[in-house]
């Protein structure tokens, strides 16, 4: 992901007619996935959730 992330705030916003699921789709890239990436990231700096 080139360390360049979207703002992401889970509610509202994340249906499949929303931005940043539209975002990942018209880049190419699957939404689970950059979802993914963006959690285990923050694990890796040591987030808590």
């Amino acid at each position: 992901m080139g360390g360049k992330y979207a703002s992401l705030d889970v509610s509202p916003g994340m249906t499949p007619h929303s931005l940043f699921p539209m975002a990942c789709e018209a880049a190419g890239l699957s939404l689970p996935k950059v979802l993914d990436t963006l959690v285990e990231e923050a694990y890796a700096r040591g987030a808590k959730f």
